[in-house]
């Protein structure tokens, strides 16, 4: 899936599933798919890395949160809750299971040209091997 095309994220809690949130992220979007794998030493002693597959790595900022979409990011977060992300809701394979992996709480700010708007940056990372599976 290309997700440097895609406008907009879809996001919501495994739990729940009812406060989906649509993220219109600012670009560039950061997004790295780490091997996921084994590595071993051969008799040589040369590294010898087995990627099964690989996960989801993604830095996005966001500047145009309501006041619902911050808290409920931030509410996430507090809790470490699994959530679904999908990247083209026209792709079934699209979706992964995340977790926001931000140090510190993601939506911390009022945009200072409209206070109405907050803004803030997710650190997203894949909990299994990128898929989402039920």
């Amino acid at each position: 899936t290309d997700v440097t095309s895609s406008w907009d994220w879809v996001v919501d809690d495994v739990l729940t599933q009812m406060d989906v949130l649509t993220l219109h992220p600012d670009w560039p979007v950061e997004v790295t798919w780490r091997p996921l794998g084994a590595s071993s030493r051969t008799s040589a002693g040369r590294q010898v890395v087995i990627a099964r597959t690989h996960t989801l790595h993604a830095r996005l900022a966001l500047s145009w949160l309501t006041d619902s979409a911050a808290g409920q990011l931030n509410w996430w977060w507090a809790r470490q809750l699994p959530l679904v992300l999908t990247l083209d809701t026209s792709d079934a394979e699209a979706q992964y299971l995340v977790q926001l992996a931000n140090a510190q709480q993601p939506v911390q700010q009022r945009r200072g040209d409209n206070p109405n708007y907050w803004r803030g940056a997710l650190q997203l990372e894949s909990i299994n091997d990128g898929a989402l599976v039920f």
